[in-house]
């Protein structure tokens, strides 16, 4: 029987795999996986169980001791051993009181059951903790001083003088010694395996669920006007209050047959399910018309781009060269402490591509927004730039403007002076455009997460809670992976170093 899954072993483990991938599907095949671990239960060391032999004085004392002498103590957490009174060498063994021998009674079952139970949600943890305790198990003899060892093997194996072994036949025998073991315990292993595999069925259940209620995740359309303030008008009190939108794949692509009034007084807006969203082909443009008739012909009056994103797609119609950022600067001067050197802002911008020039405004409780910086833009580079008091600015815009990343130098200072060094400062940016929500709320098309903001001198603005956020922590990796190119030193606020 041994030589035949000796034979078979790899054709068995195969089998055993692609079944269950093809049964349970992809959650449970990091339990399948971990199931490549058991090809050692059928490994050449089962010629030990088949013909009961060693191959030498040394495997057979080994082993010997390994199976009839290795003890675990429950109040001590590890293995040991226990020798019985004929065997001089108990008397230069520390034995634990409390252990038992691992090979008589469950004791191998009670540790698996633990290891399972301690586990269990995570099976490649599960086997991989199963594994250790095997090789400790496997080590007790080879953790014995060398006379006592001496002592016990010429006690098992009197035909022969004891001859200690080298560091890569230990191994081999540690591991012929496993082989032979994971055969003993076969059967323990297949009840682990199969309450593993019951597990993942279990959790593949729960998968299905969790998708059921996001494919049923319902999702509001809206559009709106804006003024020269980029405040909400309703699009029923604006010229395209009759217009028709339909959602299409591309500007140039047939509109779907979903549509719907966004100007109507009683409720203006789309509605529909993630599931209904991907039959429609997951478009990502709305266009626009003015009359049923342009619809049918496709004679779109003009189209706009969204990000799909649950529970809420706000679209904008007004001025397109205004857009708004969530605004993020880290400065890298490592002499930059605490939160100072991070600090975010809401942003409006407006590119203009025919004067080839980039405003920013930022907002003031009482002033509304007003311009605080403007930037040359150079539309064929596709780069913003700027010489602002010392610092040289270099920024670039994604294809689509929806991210905008880039970074300042300077020359540093000497401290408590106005006198430059040769060496560069630097700062990095991020632009994430935020669609209004409502007052003080803002949505990132990017993360799809919700930022409060009224405006810099609001309560609101907290630079450490923000980094705190998906996007703020990205942010952070990003600065930390334009540290490293650049060879920086920076700090967090908690003046952790990363580079």
């Amino acid at each position: 029987m041994s030589e035949t899954l000796k034979k078979n072993k790899y054709d068995i483990i195969e089998l055993g795999l692609s079944t269950a991938a093809g049964a349970l599907g992809a959650a449970p095949l990091t339990v399948a996986a971990a199931g490549v671990w058991l090809a050692g239960m059928v490994d050449d060391g089962i010629r030990d169980v088949k013909n009961y032999g060693y191959e030498n004085e040394i495997e057979h004392a080994y082993q010997e001791f390994t199976w009839e002498y290795v003890s675990y103590s429950n109040y001590s957490g590890e293995f040991g051993c226990s020798l019985p009174n004929n065997m001089p060498a108990r008397a230069f063994i520390d034995e634990m009181k409390d252990a038992v021998i691992v090979n008589k009674g469950n004791t191998w079952a009670w540790l698996l059951q633990r290891e399972f139970v301690k586990n269990r949600n995570n099976p490649q943890k599960m086997f991989e903790s199963i594994d250790k305790l095997l090789d400790d198990y496997a080590n007790v003899f080879w953790k014995l001083k060398p006379s006592a060892r001496k002592m016990i093997a010429e006690d098992i194996h009197v035909a022969d003088r004891w001859q200690e072994p080298g560091t890569q036949e230990i191994t081999e025998y540690k591991e012929g010694l496993k082989a032979v073991l994971r055969y003993r315990l076969r059967k323990l292993f297949a009840c682990l395996y199969e309450r593993c595999i019951l597990d993942a069925k279990q959790r593949l259940l729960w998968e299905i669920n969790g998708f059921e209620k996001q494919m049923n995740t319902v999702t509001e359309f809206s559009v709106y006007a804006s003024d020269v303030d980029g405040k909400e008008i309703p699009l029923s009190k604006t010229e395209y209050k009759d217009y028709i939108a339909a959602f299409a794949k591309s500007p140039s692509d047939k509109p779907t047959i979903w549509s719907w009034s966004p100007g109507s007084k009683d409720n203006g807006k789309f509605m529909c399910t993630l599931y209904n969203f991907i039959t429609m082909g997951t478009p990502s443009f709305v266009k626009f018309y003015k009359t049923w008739e342009d619809q049918v012909e496709d004679k779109a009056a003009f189209t706009l781009s969204f990000t799909y994103s649950a529970p809420a797609v706000k679209l904008k119609i007004g001025n397109d060269d205004n857009r708004y950022y969530l605004y993020e600067v880290f400065d890298c001067d490592p002499r930059a402490t605490g939160f100072a050197d991070y600090n975010y802002e809401i942003l409006r911008v407006e590119a203009d591509v025919e004067n080839n020039i980039f405003k920013q405004y930022n907002f003031h409780p009482s002033d509304g927004w007003k311009v605080w910086d403007e930037y040359a833009y150079n539309p064929s580079a596709n780069i913003i730039t700027s010489d602002n008091q010392d610092w040289h600015i270099e920024l670039i815009p994604a294809n689509d403007w929806k991210a905008i990343r880039g970074s300042s130098s300077s020359f540093a200072t000497l401290p408590g002076t106005a006198t430059k060094t040769d060496n560069k400062v630097y700062k990095y940016y991020r632009y994430l455009e935020v669609i209004p929500l409502s007052d003080g709320m803002w949505q990132v098309s990017e993360t799809g997460e919700t930022i409060a903001y009224d405006s810099f001198f609001s309560e609101g603005s907290m630079p450490a809670e923000r980094l705190q956020t998906p996007s703020g922590q990205s942010f952070l990796d990003e600065v930390r992976a334009f540290a490293k190119e650049y060879g920086l030193i920076i700090y967090e606020g908690d003046r952790t170093e990363f580079d």
